[in-house]
């Protein structure tokens, strides 16, 4: 919880313990490290160590899967340099570099099947 936001609720007479708030939800009941015996206060490390271990854990699994999300969808090759001068191509095979690594390059200048141009809603190829 570090960087947040908690209320704390205490009796002003009894410094024995304090109760912990966040957005109005209850945490916990906290008392003076001072007052534990050496069990609690091992429990309390075991218990902090085992939180940070699971949050690396967590942090891992975030990390792989975020690489995942970003890996790139084009396949090494050789770079091919355009001239903006030059007129665009047309006809078959135009465009088809560009989609050959998505598995669309059968798509391009396809002719518009009779269903296609009705402009359905229905499931579509």
């Amino acid at each position: 919880m570090v960087g947040e936001e908690v209320e704390v609720a205490h009796m002003p007479h009894d410094p024995r313990w304090i109760e912990v708030f966040h957005n109005g939800d209850w945490l916990a009941t906290a008392r003076p490290s001072a007052e534990l015996d050496a069990a609690a206060r091992a429990r309390a490390l075991e218990r902090r160590r085992e939180d940070a271990r699971e949050l690396k854990a967590w942090a891992r699994r975030a990390r792989r899967r975020a690489s995942v999300r970003v890996a790139p969808i084009t396949a090494p090759g050789e770079i091919e340099q355009l001239d903006p001068s030059a007129p665009a191509k047309a006809g078959p095979g135009a465009g088809s570099a560009t989609l050959r690594p998505l598995g669309l390059e059968g798509q391009l200048n396809r002719p518009l099947e009779e269903n296609d141009s009705d402009h359905s809603h229905g499931p579509q190829r």
